[in-house]
Order: structure tokens, then C-alpha cells, then sequence
């Protein structure tokens, strides 16, 4: 069995905490965009059936494309259709948040539709418009009610963010895959990037269960 040397690889503790802080940047601009595409699905999966129907196949398209093949989709070919280069970091939040955006469609449909449709009733017999009641009523007790499996597509984010090393760019799989290349110690360094994910990840889910009882209705 050869020797370990750990050493080597957690020397370069900052290479591994730069590309960790790309992985949170690339996971939080994409969870912004997963958030408001899935609002606009589970908000049209709730108008007429010609806006249910055209909400449903969308989501169906979306959860059946792999991210792999949405990021390159989105980094080769629509920046040679659009003819603009497309940032790999900017792809890469493009692609997740697309991705994503079917599950956590998914994930707003059902909490709305938890809700007690008297709220939307007693909303309009109080005057309040259609927009007032979502906005006002109806959208904070959803989002109580869909923050738990928010907090599961954030850490998908995370996870997914590291495809970003696919395109180049300089995130913590990355950082592993150059250490790994140039010191030979794949074990030492797909191993710490392993820890420095699962501690991301472990964050993450800490900071959505404590948001989830802060804003739980007593």
C-alpha cells in the first residue's frame, strides 16, 4: 500500500477554499434563478388548462435533461446560435438553474396547493386583488410550507455546480483535478474535496432547517 501524504494536498487548503467559494456563488445565483422559473411553472400550473398544459410539458422537458447535456447545450450551442460567448460561470448558473427549476416547480405546485383554497376566498371578499392575495396571503405560508425541500434543491446546487469543472472553470473539483494531476495523489486530493463537499453540503441544509423553525408558524 503506498504512503499518504496528506500533507501535500491540504498545504494547498486555500486552492480548495477559492474554488469552494465559486461553488457557493455559481449554487446561490442559480438557486435565485431556479426560484423564479419554478415560480412561473407553479404559478401557470395554476391559471387555464392551456397554461396548465403548456406548465406541465416544460416541466416534464426540464426533469428528463440531464444538467451534463444542458451545460454544454447552453456553453457551445446556444452561445454559437446567439453568436455572444457565454461566460462559463454565467453557463453554468444558466444550465443549473434551468435544471433545477422543474423539481422546484414542482416543489411550490404541491405547497400551494396545501393551502386552504378559503384563504384565496376570504382574500377577494376583503377586496384584496388577485396579485394582493399571492402576494400577501397566499406566498409566505407557501414558502413555510416549501422550504424544507427548498433547502434539498440547494444542496442539488451545490452538487451540480461542480459540472462547472467540465468548462474550466476554477471551482473545487477543479482545483482537485489539477493537485491530483500534477503532485499523483488522486486518493489525497479527490478526498479532500470530497470533505470540503460534504461540509458545504452539511452547511446548507443546517442553515435551511434553522431558517425553517425560525419562520414556523406557532
Amino acid at each position: 500500500m503506498p504512503d499518504m501524504n496528506w500533507g501535500a494536498v491540504l498545504s494547498r487548503y486555500d486552492l480548495f477554499l477559492a474554488g469552494a467559494a465559486v461553488d457557493i456563488y455559481i449554487a446561490l445565483a442559480s438557486f435565485a434563478l431556479t426560484v423564479v422559473i419554478g415560480l412561473c411553472l407553479a404559478s401557470m400550473s395554476r391559471g387555464n388548462g392551456f397554461s396548465r398544459t403548456v406548465s406541465y410539458i416544460l416541466v416534464q422537458i426540464i426533469r428528463g435533461a440531464p444538467l451534463y447535456v444542458l451545460l454544454l447545450w447552453v456553453y457551445f450551442g446556444v452561445s454559437q446560435v446567439i453568436g455572444i460567448n457565454i461566460p462559463p460561470v454565467a453557463a453554468v448558473i444558466i444550465a443549473l438553474g434551468i435544471a433545477t427549476s422543474g423539481v422546484t416547480a414542482e416543489v411550490f405546485r404541491s405547497s400551494f396547493l396545501a393551502l386552504d383554497k378559503g384563504q384565496a376566498l376570504a382574500a377577494k371578499s376583503f377586496g384584496m386583488t388577485r396579485w394582493q392575495a399571492y402576494t400577501s396571503v397566499l406566498f409566505p405560508q407557501a414558502i413555510r410550507i416549501a422550504l424544507p425541500q427548498l433547502g434539498n434543491v440547494f444542496v442539488m446546487q451545490l452538487k451540480g455546480a461542480t459540472y462547472a469543472a467540465v468548462i474550466g472553470v476554477a471551482e473545487a473539483v477543479f482545483v482537485a483535478q489539477e493537485i491530483s494531476t500534477s503532485l499523483f495523489l488522486p486518493f489525497e486530493a479527490y478526498g479532500a474535496l470530497a470533505i470540503v463537499l460534504v461540509l458545504m453540503a452539511f452547511t446548507a441544509s443546517f442553515a435551511f432547517n434553522l431558517t425553517e423553525r425560525r419562520l414556523r408558524i406557532k
